[in-house]
Order: C-alpha cells, then sequence, then structure tokens
C-alpha cells in the first residue's frame, strides 16, 4: 500500500499523539476521513463518507462506530473522540474502527459487484452472512464468528499495524529531514555571513 499521498500524508503526520489530542474532534474526523479515502482508492471501491454522532456508553460496552451500507458512511462515536473518553486519546482505535468499517463497505462492493475481489468463495459466503447476519445485541459470540466480522477485523488488524509503522518511521524521516535541513540551512547561513565584506 503507498500511503504518502495527498492529504493522507498531512493526515498520517498529524497522529502523533500530541498533535491529536490538540485537534477538535471535526478536525479528528477530517484526518480519519483522509485515512478512509486513501484506503478505498488502495483497495479500488467507492470511499464512505466519515462522520460523527454521539452514541453513549452503557453496561452492554462502548460502540467505536458502524459502517452503514444504504448511505455508504462511517460513524465515529463522537463520545470517544473526546479528550479523557477512554478512546479519546487513543487515535490507533479510531483508526482501525475506520478501516474496520471501511472493509464492510468493501465486502458490500464485492457482494454486489461494484469491485471485483479474487476469492469468489469469500464473496460467497459475504453475500450469505449479509443476508443473516447477527447484530451484538441479539448474540455476542455469533456475532464475533460471523464471516464478514472476522473478515473486517483481521483485515484491521493488518492495515492498522501497517499504518502504525509508517507512522514511526515517518516521525524518525521527518526528525532527520528538519535536523538536516536546519544544518544544511544554518551552515549556509553562517558561511554567507563570513564571506561577506563589512
Amino acid at each position: 500500500m503507498n500511503i504518502w499521498t495527498n492529504n493522507y500524508k498531512k493526515a498520517v503526520y498529524q497522529l502523533k499523539n500530541q498533535e491529536w489530542n490538540r485537534m477538535t474532534n471535526e478536525d479528528k474526523i477530517r484526518v480519519l476521513q483522509s485515512i478512509e479515502n486513501q484506503i478505498a482508492k488502495d483497495e479500488k471501491r467507492l470511499p464512505c463518507v466519515v462522520k460523527m454522532k454521539y452514541i453513549p456508553s452503557n453496561r452492554e460496552g462502548i460502540v467505536m462506530g458502524y459502517y452503514t451500507d444504504a448511505e455508504q458512511t462511517i460513524t465515529i462515536n463522537s463520545e470517544q473522540l473526546d479528550s479523557g473518553s477512554k478512546y479519546g486519546d487513543d487515535y490507533m482505535s479510531h483508526i482501525n474502527t475506520v478501516i474496520h468499517e471501511g472493509r464492510h463497505a468493501y465486502q458490500h462492493q464485492a457482494v454486489i459487484g461494484i469491485i471485483n475481489h479474487n476469492n469468489h468463495s469469500e464473496v460467497s459466503d459475504w453475500k450469505e452472512n449479509f443476508n443473516h447476519y447477527i447484530s451484538y445485541q441479539k448474540n455476542p459470540k455469533r456475532y464475533f464468528e460471523q464471516p464478514v466480522e472476522v473478515d473486517a477485523r483481521k483485515y484491521a488488524e493488518e492495515i492498522t499495524k501497517k499504518i502504525s509503522a509508517d507512522i514511526n518511521k515517518y516521525e524518525v524521516e521527518s526528525d532527520n529531514f528538519t535536523y538536516n535541513d536546519w544544518f544544511k540551512t544554518y551552515g549556509n547561513a553562517v558561511n554567507k555571513m563570513r564571506g561577506m565584506k563589512h
């Protein structure tokens, strides 16, 4: 996956904790939208609109987000974007959520034939699963074991790790570039000053 393009590169650079924590929820959604756009491009699928909605926590747990096929949207729980909430400072959990829910968009688009998924047996399983989808509220264990959920979790984990590695790599490259760039600029300025006549 070539993730260093356009707004995506800028979004990934902003994902250092100190930057994420200073962002408004609207800015966080913009960063997550940039990530969704790039992943959709890499998967050759239609991107979803990433939006936020307040979904209060309850005794059943925390809903991080969900995908709505009819609207082609990924909804992120704004309660968990807030600084001080359980996941407010954990941008990787939000990235994982966007990737997981985006994978459901991929699955749906493969099932209806908008995109070509190379494993036709998987597409058949996804179609069957969507026709008989089991919600978490109905049966938590069977919800987690469904083919579309197993695939989305596996895919999100894999891509989240790649993005995490690239964020760390980019931070090191950026830090080195900044230092080297400063050193060259400073050195050139000093040399010019030494050569100046008064």
